[in-house]
């Protein structure tokens, strides 16, 4: 079957989000070879005169304009996107839902199936405040695997709910879309009136919502390869996913780069690794200076 793929991403109107999504869109352009119709970008209202400037550059680029709907959790964004998703569904096979701070350096449509898919996540809210939130929800347990802990979390508890994830990128078949979009703001509006449930994680507000839709519809994620999460810092970096043609790497840069969008490594990272990312910024501050 052919695999028609939409990307999209949400920006805040704050020069560090602007500056990520200008990155996150160099890449699937100049990089993945994207075709623009098929990228989505959906930004608070307040966004700058300039950045606007640079999305109308890319011509045939879908913009949008949705406010986030809760100050405490600003990171709830993904929901948003599928608004405007939801009404090009018929256009494409699977949607993907990403944070803006993503550089796509390869990605192959074999990774779109049938399944949802997202990278794992470690334990964290903790496996307790699950149990809490399944005791409200669904007057049962929820299951649960064994996974690194969460070294924030005081109990150093391994457990983790099997469709705990990482909200950053999320694979959806477009014939699931109408129910995702409509289950998951209805369990982000049961967490935003019951904020004690998620406690001190109510950042994770929109992840916590998107595994609650996951139980309710009898469905669990399948999980990507981490290299679709790759941080600057990493400690281990397989040659072949290096390799040009992996079809499956994804930087997830996390604040970790500099005024002009350089990414910047940490000192444990493969020599491979950081010539790679060298080489990656060379390319984008060559393209965004551009615009200077």
């Amino acid at each position: 079957m052919q695999k028609n793929v939409a990307f999209s991403c949400f920006v805040d109107a704050k020069p560090k989000f602007e500056k990520e999504a200008v990155r996150w869109l160099w890449s699937l352009v100049h990089k993945l070879k994207v075709d623009p119709q098929d990228i989505y970008i959906t930004c608070d209202s307040g966004i700058s005169d300039e950045f606007r400037a640079k999305l109308d550059a890319t011509s045939g680029l879908n913009i949008f304009f949705e406010d986030c709907f809760t100050e405490e959790s600003r990171p709830a964004n993904k929901w948003l996107q599928l608004k405007a998703l939801c009404a090009a569904k018929e256009s494409y096979t699977h949607v993907v839902v990403s944070d803006c701070d993503k550089v796509f350096l390869e990605f192959s449509h074999e990774w779109c199936d049938d399944s949802i898919r997202a990278c794992k996540f470690i334990p964290r809210p903790t496996f307790a405040i699950f149990e809490d939130i399944f005791d409200v929800y669904f007057q049962t347990s929820p299951r649960f695997i064994m996974d690194r802990p969460d070294q924030q979390d005081e109990f150093k508890d391994g457990r983790s709910y099997v469709n705990n994830h990482n909200g950053g990128l999320i694979i959806i078949p477009t014939h699931r879309i109408d129910t995702i979009t409509a289950r998951w703001k209805h369990y982000i509006d049961q967490l935003m009136i019951r904020p004690e449930l998620l406690r001190k994680n109510f950042r994770n507000l929109d992840q916590v919502a998107f595994a609650m839709v996951m139980h309710e519809i009898g469905s669990d994620i399948n999980f990507l390869p981490p290299t679709f999460d790759f941080g600057p810092n990493i400690s281990v970096a397989s040659p072949h996913v290096l390799a040009s043609g992996s079809g499956q790497l994804v930087l997830h840069v996390h604040g970790y780069d500099d005024e002009d969008g350089r990414i910047q490594c940490g000192p444990q990272v493969p020599v491979e690794f950081a010539e790679m990312v060298d080489a990656v910024n060379d390319e984008y501050v060559e393209w965004n200076s551009s615009y200077a």
